[in-house]
């Protein structure tokens, strides 16, 4: 249960940083 806390957080910590990535380069291109 731990594990996959651990695991579940770290993914949504690499969805939201590359969400801000992305918005961060569309919005320079744009």
């Amino acid at each position: 249960m731990e594990q996959f806390g651990r695991e579940g957080f770290l993914k949504a910590v690499r969805d939201f940083t590359w969400d801000k990535v992305v918005d961060t380069i569309v919005k320079k291109i744009a």
